[in-house]
């Protein structure tokens, strides 16, 4: 499982069976937080490595801004909902997606 070097702080833990590593730091200049998220699913077999949600939407790189005391609680629970909802993606794929590609 690969979370990306510059990461500050990783945390480790099971989602729905799946292994779940998130990678989190202080942006730095560009951001105030920055995430990834990398899942290991056993059924169905898949790795997600280096994933966030803005990733998977295309919509950016999981550098987040604006972050003050007075939506500090709900910003967290968004980052708890997102990882959520990426450590339960591989059983909401479907099958055809995961076969591979096709001869």
């Amino acid at each position: 499982m690969h979370i990306h070097y510059l990461c500050e702080r990783q945390y480790e833990g099971t989602i729905n069976g799946s292994r779940v590593m998130v990678g989190m730091d202080n942006g730095g200049r560009s951001a105030q937080l920055r995430y990834e998220v990398a899942v290991h699913s056993v059924e169905p077999r898949l790795a997600l490595e280096r994933v966030g949600f803005e990733v998977a939407l295309g919509a950016g790189h999981g550098d987040w801004d604006f972050i003050v005391e007075e939506n500090l609680s709900d910003s967290m629970a968004l980052l708890s909902d997102f990882v959520t909802y990426v450590a339960k993606l591989p059983r909401r794929l479907p099958e055809r997606c995961l076969d591979g590609p096709s001869a």
